[in-house]
């Protein structure tokens, strides 16, 4: 006959001890740990490789270069190769810096403190290489010039060219009668004629009765004639003609006219302005005969006065 007896219930004290132990096991063990809230656009390493994730990929940044400017440079990733790129770069423009220091400072110093001595220096050994040599090799020396300004008979050659320069730039060739000048073209004559041909209302030839204007005169090289020159000429009209004549050769190479005060459509607008030859004896007859009509105006307003 077998016996049977129940478990035995767990003491107190177990229970108790059970219960403490249940109770010193925080919430906090089982539950995830908190985070902060994310930012947006913020970088997440565990999604950083994820298929189709926005983070999928190397990210460019800026950074100053050596230049002082800042540019796209290498990934992140490659921080090293970054830094070795720039240290090379440092290094070729420090290196070409000390070239150009060592190569252009002390000429450019000479120059710049004492530029008489560079230049004395240099004619200097260019007199010392051509003193044995003769004068018909400076043209085959890479100075030429240079070289030619060591020899005495470069130099006289080169003051007489200055010179005659000199003397010849202030003078002035009068041309002939119809020949002229190279740097002007310049004319003479002491007799002109001004001859109208077609009037702005469309009058013409012989049916035009004057001139039309009120006087015209000359220029040279741009410039109206002195006035004193001008009041010695003798005007007169003849028709629709009118002529000035001059006691002496006038140089002139331009001319102007003054048209008249009456209505605008008897200006001339087609005309001929002609240099005439005019003998001696026939400016003297008409210079008497302009004093004359002087003569008589003077005294004709002396008695009606």
């Amino acid at each position: 006959m077998a016996l049977y007896s129940p478990a035995p219930e767990p003491s107190a004290r177990t229970a108790r001890s059970k219960a403490s132990a249940a109770s010193t096991t925080s919430p906090r063990e089982h539950s995830p740990p908190a985070t902060s809230p994310k930012l947006p656009g913020e970088f997440d390493p565990k999604t950083s490789m994820e298929p189709g994730s926005r983070w999928d990929m190397k990210v460019a940044h800026r950074s100053p270069s050596v230049g002082g400017s800042s540019a796209w440079n290498h990934p992140v990733g490659d921080s090293e190769g970054m830094c070795e790129a720039d240290s090379s770069k440092a290094a070729k423009e420090l290196e070409r810096a000390q070239l150009v220091l060592e190569v252009l400072e002390p000429p450019f110093t000479l120059f710049a403190l004492e530029p008489g001595r560079l230049l004395d220096g240099r004619i200097s050994a260019m007199s010392e290489a051509m003193r044995r040599t003769n004068w018909a090799s400076v043209f085959w020396t890479s100075t030429p010039l240079t070289a030619g300004l060591s020899k005495i008979a470069f130099q006289v050659v080169i003051c007489l060219i200055g010179m005659w320069l000199v003397v010849m730039g202030g003078v002035n060739v009068i041309p002939h009668v119809g020949q002229p000048s190279i740097p002007q073209p310049l004319c003479r004559s002491h007799a002109f004629r001004f001859i109208p041909l077609e009037l702005r209302d469309g009058t013409k030839g012989d049916a035009i009765v004057s001139p039309g204007i009120e006087e015209f005169g000359l220029t040279l090289d741009g410039v109206p004639l002195e006035e004193y020159v001008m009041e010695k000429a003798h005007r007169w009209t003849v028709g629709r003609e009118m002529r000035v004549a001059f006691n002496e050769t006038i140089l002139f190479n331009g001319w102007y006219i003054v048209t008249g005060r009456g209505a605008p459509d008897k200006d001339p607008v087609a005309f001929e302005l002609t240099a005439l030859e005019v003998e001696a004896a026939e400016r003297t007859a008409q210079s008497v005969l302009e004093s004359i009509q002087t003569m008589d105006e003077e005294e004709f307003r002396t008695e009606s006065g």
